[in-house]
């Protein structure tokens, strides 16, 4: 008898108890949705205050929220130009907020200088034979 016992407290171990289960399937969704950082590529159609109209290298039409942006980056977009927005995309799929323009490019490294050539003598042609 007591064998019984340690077997079925070893399979309720084991196996769990349905209850958990059921609490485990029932949890509630996250309250927010997940925002999955983006970066987009276009050219700047207009800038209307924090709002600017972005078409994407793909073609597509983006609103974008530039409000968290610092200053000077949004002073810095202006139509015509081609730029790159780090942000995520908002409840519409042509809704963008944009955090923060991508660091630009470190400069290139400058080229290294030739490596110098050892200095060599001249080649003085063979005198011409003696004529005769």
């Amino acid at each position: 008898m007591p064998g019984r016992i340690i077997v079925a407290l070893v399979c309720v171990l084991i196996l769990g108890t349905p209850g958990m289960h059921v609490a485990a399937q029932t949890a509630a969704p996250p309250s927010e949705p997940v925002r999955l950082w983006t970066q987009v590529h276009g050219r700047v159609e207009s800038v209307r205050g924090s709002q600017v109209l972005l078409k994407t290298d793909t073609g597509q039409l983006l609103r974008v929220d530039i409000s968290s942006m610092s200053y000077d980056e949004r002073q810095g977009l202006v139509p015509g130009m081609r730029t790159s927005l780090t942000g995520y995309f908002g409840a519409r799929p042509n809704e963008f907020s944009a955090l923060f323009l991508p660091m630009p490019p470190a400069p290139a490294a400058p080229p290294e200088p030739p490596t110098p050539v050892a200095p060599t003598a001249p080649v003085i042609p063979p005198p011409p034979p003696p004529t005769r």
